[in-house]
Parts: structure tokens; C-alpha cells; sequence
């Protein structure tokens, strides 16, 4: 969902017009105003401002105001600091520009403030807080505190100690001494150095240990931590939840998460851009930070505005809005008591008679339970009728969501559906429901959260541009079709829905097997004892990278469809090969044509168990006996068994090492969490299976790839060679596959 601003757009009072039919409007008021409230920012959401010119990373105050966020974060740097005073020229024209804005200021401290590394652990400026590197870092931050004292609002002492090769008590030895200072001279927050990326948990409680009571709330990012199960379970680098869990209890005190984002070079899933997964995981991430409370996370910052030149950041190099922008925006605002999270509709090009699948998801954020009417979810409209024509007039106070459009005329958002229960507070709700078009143009839809005879809450959520093309007349045609669910264990039923309207004047004959009939993977209708009649009508799942025979799932239609009649068809499949696979439905008559294909594409994924890991399927060594000096060629086939990528790094496939090399000596050392296959060798001596390789790019689940590189052998001897699978600094999880003697003759 695309959306410039959280809030209803200001709209008149809309008198209600009465449905062309003539159904009463048996409304006691004349009018629905759509709600105006002002949209008040959140003093839990931040954004990081990335270091860099200020005419490349700086949003205007007018894209600051639009935006929204109540915090912003900024490194001040050497270039612009008087060092005498604490003023920051920089820091300076950052609060002129945003002053009217009422925006808080979280100042980093970091290296790029002093131009200079922190010293090596056993330097002597971190033994004497009194003088060297302590003092110095510390004087600074006291003189910003007392220059400042007013205009910003907390200090954060150093951005990502651990990367900066500091220890934790050398860290805590400097925190403590800032904290001194700068509680001398203002009562700003002191917030620890955040830690990366929200599983160093080791290191945050040394620094408690090593600085207690000098902080007032600590520094944590996440960057990288899955959301739940997404974008995909046990993702990089642990589960947002969790981590902000145990960091919590380990501080002692809130949380001021002063990074929190992703890369579009993440690995995400294939069935969406990387720009719109990225909003997806802030909206996600952000009600999980606000589920967990203010008493674990206090402070939440986006990373960040702008990277230019990188895959972080809400606009892109030229400031052109990204999706993450707007679900930023909404994230910044505190939450409204009712709100329409997410509004979709499905597909955006149709042909005339086919259905529209609706999908809206209401979140209850007050004290109260959501009262609601019918019609329940699920509920099919023709285009044209109403609310009011199907039997479900607006009762007062009901809450419902609602679908309007461009041009529409007579009562607004004329489908209408209820929440089909009362939503307690605090809980979310996806209603779902169809809307057979049959107009053939092209007009955007959206959808809108009222509280009946009351007020509009929400509108133009979702808002979509959906296609409606000429259908043939007097021809059969699929209407609707649902895949459910979309993600499915290794083993459980994928179920079809198909359902069709017979348009002509013939009454359609069919055969087996009968609708509710459950194939198993791997199956076809030829296997299953149901070849194709001649002049039986079906209708049939086919499937991205299907071999063999087409739409291997067909189902009849049970009975012979008499004209103007429509049925739905139900069935199921049992999936098991873990994979993201694209599924579809057509209507075929049997040995004559297929009458309509690709309708309803659904991506599916096929999750494996949750201890299934990935494995080396496949190894070759060639030749077995060559001279010195020449290449062995290794060849080594990965298959994704689990439930979430496989990060890689390098050496890339194809890369040669010269006998006696290591990955280390190639500079490829080991990155924790990436994947790589080794070969290891009888007698070696160093490092374990020295000769190293990455997959080349992040493996999604289900998927396969053969990794091929060299090793140039010199040493003439007769040795053996084998592969293991390693995830790097975690463990090896296969090792001495693919065994084979390799005989070297002299030249």
C-alpha cells in the first residue's frame, strides 16, 4: 500500500444519494464527513541521518515536515568542530533548518568526530581517564553538552564500538567518563554506543558490567534481523523479537535502537521488488518495536534518509520516493484508534466477469471493542450492486470496510463488509471479498474504514488501477480462482478453488474426477486414471518449471454445467518439494483448446521442516590423474533444503587457487553466517579445507546450484581429496562427500 499520508485526506460532508434502484436510505443522518484528526508524531520513531555532505544526505525542511519523524540522528565531525568552545557549525545550521519543525536531536559522537581510531586495546590512553584518548573524548562531549544545553536532547557516545576494534572495557571505561562530564553540566540522556547488529549480546553485558549506572538508556541496531518468519525464517542475523528481548534484560534499562533497517541487496523473496520488501519490513519491524512496549524500546531510528550509491534509504539518489518513504511516514505518526494497515487488490487486469479479490487488514488500537455488521468476509458483490441492494444497510455504529472508485456514482463505497466478529482491542483483522467486473476500462479502486452513520475513519487506502478487458460472448470462463493457503508446510494441501460461469447456450459436459479429488505432488491426470476426453470440459493447475505434461492437476466439473449457471470447483494438492513456485489456473475442453490460462497466478511457498538443512548433492573431481602443474577442476552441487537463503560471500564460483593457497591468504576470510564449500585433503596441515568457495549469490529455499572452481597442483603424489559444506563460524554441516584419489605425475 502506497500512501502520501496516513490521515484521511480533508474531504466536504458527502451527501448520501440514494441507490438508483430505489432502496431506501433509511439513514437518520444526512451525512458522512470523513473524520479529520491531526496526525500527531510519534515520539518513539527516529530517523538516522547518514554522514555526508549536507546537500546530499540532508532532507529540506518541507520533506522533513512531510515525513513526519519526531527524532532525528546526526554525527557531528571533526571538519566543523571547535574543539575550544564544543560549538559544531554543522550541528548549527542542522538545528536552524529544522527549528520550526519541533524535531528532538540525538547527537552521535563517533571517530569520524576526532578524525582519528580509537587507539589499540593496550594503548596507554585507555588506562588514564585524566588524559589521552578518554580525556579527550570525553571534554568533547561535555562541551557539546553545555554549548547545547537545550537544543539537543541526548548524546549517543560512539556508533558500533565493537567494529571499531574497541573492547568492551575500554569502551566502558570511556562511557563512564562522558557520562561524568556530562551530567556536570546538563541533564541530557546519555545513550551507549550503538552495538551491531542485534545479536552481540556478549559484548552489551560486558559494557554494563564494565560501566554501570553511565548510561541512561542503551544503543542497539538492527539491521538485518528478521521479522518473525519474515522476509524468511531464521534470516541473517537472528529475530527482531528476540533480540530486543534479551538485550533488554541485559541492559537493565530501555532501548535506543539507533539503526534500524535493510539493504535492498538483502536477499528477499522473489515474489517482490526489493523496494517494496524493504517497507514491508519496516511496517513490520515497527509494530513489533511498538508491541514490545516503551519500557524495552524507548527510541526507535530508521537507517536511513539517503545512501548514495547504496541499497539503504527511504529516496533513492535523485530523492525519488521509495516505498520504504511512505511506510516511514505512517510508522512516524501515532498510531490512530482504527486504521486500515494493509489494502490490496487482486488481479489488476481482468477480463470482463472475473472477480476482484479484495484483501483489507484493520488493526484496533484503542480501549474499545469494535462493533460490526454483515455482510461477513468472503462475501461475492456483482459490479453495480450495493450494500443497501444485497440486504446489508448501514446499522449505526457498525464498523465496516468499504470499496469505492473513480466515477462512481449514488452511494459511496458501495461493497461493503463486516469485520465478521467484534475486533477486541488490540487485535487485527483481514477481511477478504470479490467484486465480479464486467465494464471493460481501466479506473482505480480503494478502499475505506467507516464507523456507520458516524464518520469515515480511514480512505483511499490501497488505491489500485484495475484493468477490465472484453471477454468473448457466449463463452465460458473461469470467474474466480483461489490458492490457499499461499505458504504451506512440506507435506500439507495446497487448496483450489476455481470457480466457473457458463456464458453460452450449451449446457457443458465433463468427466473425472470429481471436484474435492486431492493429487499428490508429482501426479498428473494421466496417472491418476483420468486421460482427456474428447469435448470434456476441465479445469487445470499448471505451474512455473513444469515438465511433462500441461496443467498435471485437472478436475471436472462434477456434473454437466447447464447455460447460465456457476459452480465452483474445489480440489487439492499435497505439496512437498520446499521451493517459491508460481501456480495457476485454466479452463480447457478436452482435445479441442484450452479456453483460458494464467488465471489467478498465485505464489506459493513450500516451507521444509524446521530442522531440514541444506546438503551437498552432488561432487565431482576431474581428472583423477594429471600432471603437475596442471588444474583440478572441482565441481560441487548445493541444494537449499531449508527455510531461508543461504548467504554467500567470496571467493565467487570459478575462482582458481594455486596449490598451498588459502582463502585466508587469497583475502577471503571467513564471514560468520555465509555458506561456503571447501575441499580438504589427506595429511594437510593449517587451516582446515583450505580451498574455499562461495555460492555467488544468496541460495533461496528449494533452490539448487553447482559451484565449480580450480586448484593448480604441483606437488607430484598420489592423495585424497573430499567437500564439506560449511555455514562460516558456525558449523560444518557436511563434510568428506564426494571422496576421490587424485594421482599427480610428474610434468
Amino acid at each position: 500500500m502506497k500512501k502520501q499520508s496516513t490521515q484521511p485526506k480533508p474531504a466536504r460532508p458527502r451527501s448520501r444519494r440514494k441507490p438508483a434502484t430505489g432502496a431506501p436510505n433509511n439513514v437518520g443522518a444526512t451525512n458522512i464527513p470523513v473524520r479529520v484528526t491531526a496526525a500527531q508524531p510519534d515520539p518513539l520513531v527516529g530517523l538516522s541521518i547518514n554522514p555526508g555532505s549536507r546537500d546530499l544526505i540532508w532532507p529540506t525542511e518541507f520533506e522533513l515536515r512531510e515525513l513526519g519523524p519526531k527524532w532525528i540522528r546526526y554525527l557531528v565531525v571533526r571538519r566543523f568542530q571547535d574543539f575550544q568552545t564544543g560549538q559544531n557549525s554543522e550541528l548549527d545550521l542542522l538545528i536552524g533548518r529544522y527549528q520550526d519543525l519541533g524535531v528532538n536531536i540525538l547527537v552521535l559522537i563517533n571517530s569520524e568526530t576526532f578524525d582519528e581510531l580509537p587507539p589499540q586495546h593496550d594503548s596507554p590512553d585507555w588506562v588514564n581517564a585524566a588524559a589521552g584518548y578518554i580525556s579527550r573524548v570525553s571534554d568533547l562531549a561535555q562541551k557539546l553538552a553545555a554549548f547545547y544545553r537545550g537544543k539537543i536532547h541526548a548524546i549517543e557516545i560512539f556508533n558500533e564500538p565493537e567494529g571499531q576494534g574497541v573492547t568492551p572495557e575500554d569502551y566502558g571505561r570511556l562511557l563512564s567518563a562522558c557520562y561524568t562530564k556530562i551530567k556536570g553540566v546538563s541533564d541530557v540522556p546519555v545513550i551507549s554506543g550503538g552495538i551491531c547488529c542485534g545479536e552481540k549480546l556478549d559484548y552489551l553485558q560486558r559494557v554494563v558490567q564494565a560501566a554501570p549506572g553511565a548510561f541512561d538508556a542503551v544503543g542497539w541496531h538492527v539491521l538485518g534481523l528478521g521479522v518473525g518468519d519474515y522476509p524468511f525464517p531464521n534470516w541473517k542475523y537472528g529475530e527482531l523479537r528476540d533480540s530486543l528481548t534479551r538485550a533488554r534484560a541485559l541492559a537493565g534499562k530501555p532501548l535506543w535502537i539507533t539503526e534500524f533497517g535493510a539493504d535492498l541487496h538483502f536477499p528477499w523473496p522473489d515474489n517482490m521488488t526489493p523496494e517494496d520488501a524493504v517497507a514491508e519490513y519496516l511496517r513490520r519491524g515497527f509494530e513489533v518495536i511498538r508491541a514490545v512496549g516503551l519500557d524495552t524500546v524507548a527510541r526507535a531510528f530508521w537507517f536511513t534518509w539517503k545512501f548514495p550509491r547504496g541499497g539503504w534509504g527511504i529516496v533513492d539518489d535523485a530523492g525519488n520516493r521509495r516505498p520504504a518513504w511512505y511506510a516511514f511516514q505512517k510508522a512516524a505518526r501515532v498510531p490512530a484508534p482504527y486504521e486500515i494497515a494493509l489494502a490490496t487488490f487482486a488481479p489488476t487486469t481482468v477480463d470482463s466477469g472475473e472477480m476482484v479479490n479484495v484483501s483489507i487488514t484493520v488493526k484496533n488500537n484503542s480501549n474499545e471493542t469494535l462493533p460490526t455488521q454483515g455482510p461477513a468476509p468472503d462475501f461475492v458483490y456483482e459490479e453495480g450492486e450495493t450494500f443497501y441492494t444485497r440486504g446489508f444497510p448501514d446499522v449505526k455504529d457498525a464498523f465496516r470496510v468499504g470499496v469505492d472508485f473513480d466515477g462512481r456514482t449514488g452511494i459511496d463505497h458501495p461493497y461493503r463488509w463486516g469485520l465478521g466478529a467484534p475486533l477486541a482491542p488490540g487485535q487485527t483483522a483481514t477481511i477478504t471479498g470479490s467484486i465480479r467486473l464486467k465494464q471493460t476500462r481501466a479506473i482505480k479502486y480503494w478502499a475505506g474504514l467507516v464507523r456507520e452513520q458516524i464518520a469515515w475513519l480511514e480512505d483511499r487506502a490501497g488505491a489500485q488501477t484495475i484493468a477490465v478487458n472484453a471477454f468473448p460472448a457466449n463463452t465460458p470462463q473461469i470467474a474466480q480462482v483461489k490458492l490457499t493457503p499461499t505458504v504451506v508446510n512440506s507435506g500439507d494441501l495446497l487448496h483450489v478453488s476455481i470457480t466457473v460461469t457458463n456464458n453460452s447456450d450449451q449446457p457443458l459436459a465433463t468427466q473425472g474426477p470429481d471436484p474435492g479429488f486431492v493429487y499428490e505432488e508429482g501426479d498428473t491426470f494421466y496417472t491418476r486414471g483420468f486421460p482427456d476426453v474428447n469435448n470434456a470440459w476441465r479445469v487445470g493447475i499448471d505451474f512455473t518449471g513444469r515438465v511433462g505434461w500441461d496443467h498435471p492437476y485437472r478436475w471436472g466439473l462434477g456434473s454437466p454445467l447447464a447455460p447460465g449457471e456457476t459452480r465452483t470447483i474445489t480440489g487439492a494438492i499435497r505439496l512437498r518439494n520446499t521451493q517459491f513456485i508460481d501456480y495457476w489456473a485454466g479452463l480447457v475442453r478436452e482435445q479441442i483448446a484450452w479456453l483460458q490460462d494464467r488465471k489467478g497466478v498465485q505464489r506459493v511457498t513450500v516451507r521444509a521442516p524446521a530442522d531440514a538443512l541444506p546438503q551437498i548433492i552432488a561432487v565431482t573431481f576431474s581428472p583423477t590423474t594429471l600432471r603437475s602443474g596442471n588444474l583440478l577442476q572441482v565441481s560441487i552441487t548445493v541444494k537449499n533444503n531449508s527455510n531461508g537463503p543461504l548467504e554467500a560471500q567470496g571467493p565467487g564460483p570459478g575462482f582458481v587457487y594455486e596449490e598451498g593457497e588459502t582463502f585466508y591468504t587469497r583475502g577471503f576470510p571467513d564471514e560468520m553466517y555465509a555458506y561456503r564449500v571447501g575441499v580438504e585433503f589427506s595429511n594437510r596441515t593449517g587451516i582446515d579445507h583450505p580451498y574455499r568457495w562461495g555460492l555467488g549469490e544468496p541460495l533461496l529455499p528449494g533452490r539448487t546450484v553447482t559451484v565449480t572452481g580450480a586448484i593448480r597442483l604441483n606437488t607430484v603424489q598420489a592423495i585424497t581429496y573430499w567437500v564439506g559444506l560449511v555455514q562460516e563460524q558456525i558449523k560444518w554441516l557436511q563434510d568428506r562427500e564426494g571422496s576421490q584419489f587424485i594421482i599427480v605425475d610428474p610434468r
